[in-house]
């Protein structure tokens, strides 16, 4: 989880 900090949209993908 180091670049997909950046991206919200992803963020949400793995907190889903």
């Amino acid at each position: 989880m180091e670049l997909k900090s950046l991206d919200p949209f992803l963020l949400l993908d793995e907190f889903s």
